[in-house]
């Protein structure tokens, strides 16, 4: 979790809160290509085997989920219960 702390934008009180409820390792920073290779998103935490991401872009939100993402756009008790529902069960 430190690793992603540093290439995170996302304040460290909330990777703690993501780490304290056992969830797996993210990746950090993925960007995510259309057929042609061209980024459609930017992923600012992404669990890549399941398809579950949290998104800041609203944007990337939309084109995600028709690409079959799972989103979150941000973290707090819904969200973490939701991504240990995606992530855990």
């Amino acid at each position: 979790w430190t690793e992603i702390a540093d290439l995170s934008l996302l304040a460290a009180v909330e990777l703690e809160r993501l780490e304290q409820a056992g969830l797996p390792l993210p990746q950090s920073g993925v960007d995510i290509e259309d057929e042609s290779g061209a980024i459609i998103a930017e992923l600012e935490l992404a669990w890549t085997d399941q398809q579950v991401a949290l998104v800041i872009e609203a944007d990337d939100r939309d084109r995600l989920i028709r690409k079959g993402w799972r989103i979150i756009e941000q973290i707090d008790d819904n969200s973490i219960d939701q991504l240990k529902q995606w992530l855990l069960d």
